[in-house]
């Protein structure tokens, strides 16, 4: 579960606020009748529910050091055994491999070109990137102040100034790195070449302070003329350098498998949950510490999603199960870090089947739904996204497990993605607790008999969907059914009525 915006108190008491209100009101109470199977086009799911809870003890294991998208390894092995279990049972994956590859952005770094602002009096002149020639970034550091004049020969000291320089003789690559050598060793902390031209300054220079060269055609507005000048600060004349900030880039991944639809191969839905969570104290996203445990687990966020998925794809593969539609089964990575593994695979599918083809038609995201507890219920999310939702939810279930049914779409969890480009969703969620991104989200936690029902609830929901049930796209009554930044069952306004 993305953390953003979240303030744990006070989504807490909003959901016991809203279980308060009683069933008659807002929820599915837990003694209505579930469906049966040939109703939900055939299948008789019988889920390992075994099977799904030795996934989470290993997903939340101390092993893997709280699953931290920008840990490779950790991250990895996570990734590892997901993929080794749909290999067992004979799923597809999507393209040559499980693993669908994107980019996470991740803080900025300096990069080697230098950004130059020359400020004289009142007036600052930007110089664009196609003004300056980059020669070195000076480690990144910034450097403003004085500029000191010191002509075509390096005198034996420049006392810490920015040094602005003709360059006379050799103008190429190594012509300007001795210059700028002579400079460094005189105590320049910056440097400024003046050149006839920038036709050879595509090379870097080994320099520990910024070197850059401009044209004498760009720099007569400012540059001293004469030799009284040499030597001297230039009066009102103050010169930035700066590196210009890159972003951090690490390559992701999500993982991937599917299963071909019949007559509706085109027509894509998506079982999706996130598998990472935020590491450890040493190394993670803002996870906390206690005594001498600084690992978070994540076992209900969101091993229990992961998990749910994992187990719902292998019962239906080992079924033989053939949906009229394809059935896609989502891995997301990044999500603790801005929900960045379903943004890349909501804008950017990947190149391969199904989704050449095809077209996401729906989506379901599993997110926390291992700490099931009767006074908040099973939340059920982003109903108003079809009209279709609830009728669905209600066929399927509710095995025994009190619903909770909420109109507006949280943006706070993987689904919000492709909400956006209008696509019908569905969110899973048993609501937050003490534990949420804390060391505490251990495997021992999870409330086993009410994870087993959701699975149900969910196995079935997804194999209906599949089997072709209609499910229109419904547009948003109000900006409280919109994309909101609560959470499912913190406002009673949009809570579904029976």
């Amino acid at each position: 579960m993305h953390r953003r915006l979240c303030t744990t108190t006070g989504l807490l008491a909003g959901l016991f606020a809203i279980a308060a209100c009683g069933p008659d009101s807002t929820t599915v109470s837990p003694d209505k009748g579930s469906a049966a199977p040939e109703q939900l086009g055939g299948i008789a799911l019988e889920l390992d529910e075994a099977r799904m809870f030795a996934a989470i003890e290993h997903l939340a294991a101390d092993a893997l050091h709280g699953r931290y998208s920008l840990a490779v390894a950790d991250l990895g092995a996570a990734a590892d055994y997901i993929t080794a279990e749909y290999n067992k049972v004979g799923l597809k994956p999507v393209g040559e491999s499980f693993r669908t590859p994107f980019t996470i952005e991740s803080g900025w770094e300096p990069g080697p070109d230098v950004q130059v602002w020359v400020e004289i009096g009142e007036e600052v002149i930007e110089f664009s990137a196609d003004k300056i020639g980059s020669l070195a970034n000076g480690n990144g550091d910034v450097v403003f102040g004085d500029a000191t004049f010191v002509g075509a020969k390096t005198p034996k000291s420049v006392n810490g100034a920015i040094a602005i320089a003709h360059v006379a003789g050799d103008t190429g690559v190594t012509g300007l790195r001795a210059r700028a050598n002579e400079l460094e060793k005189a105590g320049a902390r910056a440097i400024v070449l003046i050149a006839p031209s920038l036709a050879t300054t595509d090379d870097r220079i080994d320099a520990a302070v910024p070197v850059v060269v401009m044209a004498e055609s760009d720099a007569v507005r400012w540059m001293p003329k004469g030799r009284k000048a040499v030597g001297k600060k230039i009066p009102g004349l103050k010169i930035s350098l700066a590196a210009k900030q890159l972003p951090v880039q690490h390559p992701s991944f999500n993982l991937l498998a599917w299963i071909p639809g019949t007559d509706k191969p085109d027509e894509i839905v998506i079982l999706g949950a996130h598998f990472d969570h935020i590491g450890t104290n040493e190394f993670g996203h803002a996870c906390s510490r206690v005594d001498d445990d600084t690992t978070c687990n994540g076992a209900d966020d969101n091993a229990s999603g992961s998990a749910m998925v994992l187990e719902i794809a292998r019962t239906l593969a080992e079924s033989g199960y053939q949906p009229r539609r394809t059935l896609v089964f989502a891995h997301f990575a990044g999500e603790e870090l801005g929900l960045l593994g379903s943004k890349a695979l909501a804008d950017e599918p990947p190149d391969a089947a199904p989704f050449t083809t095809g077209k996401v038609v729906a989506m379901i995201n599993l997110d926390m739904v291992g700490r099931y507890r009767e006074d908040a219920g099973l939340q059920v999310g982003a109903v108003s996204s079809s009209d279709q939702w609830r009728e669905l939810v209600e066929a399927a279930g509710p095995q025994g497990l009190r619903l909770v049914f909420e109109r507006s779409v949280t943006a706070r969890s993987d689904h919000a993605n492709f909400y956006s480009k209008k696509i019908p969703v569905l969110f899973f969620f048993t609501g937050l607790h003490d534990d949420y991104h804390r060391v505490g989200d251990h495997a021992e936690k999870i409330n086993r008999e009410g994870m087993a029902a959701i699975a149900r609830i969910v196995g079935h929901l997804t194999t209906a969907v599949g089997n072709g049930a209609r499910l229109d796209w419904s547009e948003p009554r109000s900006a409280d059914e919109g994309a909101v930044s609560r959470l499912p069952a913190s406002d009673a306004k949009t809570i579904e009525q029976p």
